[in-house]
């Protein structure tokens, strides 16, 4: 019996867990929106996973939804020879930006980091919001906004899905597919 959890695939048949990237980017997006950004960019370590092309597709939807004059989406997406520092740094350079959307919380971190580096202020001048809430928000100043995926109810829910589906056996092919709730953690 498998559980995927998180990072899931739509080729594989089996029980899965995961969070809904497309409302919790396009709420996050309306958030800064509210907030009253106009020019917001979506970075992105993991570019090349299912979860960030769902999330890039809610950020995208709440830019196009909103019927105020905002920028056109702008994205950012970190190779694996970049790091997070150096693209965001010359994203700056060409782009005014008053918010970033990460889709992950390293790129969140690194990138409050270097825009205060750069000499401007969080959230007065460039807001940032990112996915996970995990132990590096805690540590920066000031607080980093967040996405709470609330990691630990993933994964006690795929515990139990898994369990149920060693006690069925392997004849039950009736798939669950749970959808644990986000919080925009301010």
């Amino acid at each position: 019996p498998l559980v995927l959890f998180d990072r899931v695939t739509d080729a594989v048949k089996c029980d899965k867990v995961t969070i809904d990237d497309y409302k919790s980017a396009y709420d996050a997006t309306f958030f800064l929106i509210r907030k009253g950004c106009r020019n917001i960019a979506f970075l992105s370590s993991i570019y090349n996973t299912s979860v960030c092309a769902l999330r890039k597709k809610g950020y995208s939807q709440a830019l196009a939804d909103s019927k105020l004059n905002i920028g056109k989406p702008a994205f950012v997406d970190v190779q694996p020879d970049d790091t997070v520092e150096e693209r965001i740094t010359e994203f700056l350079k060409s782009n005014k930006i008053d918010a970033i959307l990460a889709a992950e919380e390293h790129s969140a971190v690194a990138s409050l980091h270097v825009v205060q580096n750069l000499g401007y202020k969080v959230p007065q001048d460039i807001s940032v919001i990112g996915f996970t809430n995990g132990a590096f928000n805690k540590y920066t100043i000031p607080a980093l906004t967040s996405i709470n995926q609330h990691s630990d109810t993933m994964g006690k829910t795929a515990t139990k899905l898994l369990v149920n589906r060693l006690k069925k056996g392997k004849e039950n092919n009736d798939f669950e597919h749970v959808i644990i709730q986000t919080d925009l953690i301010e």
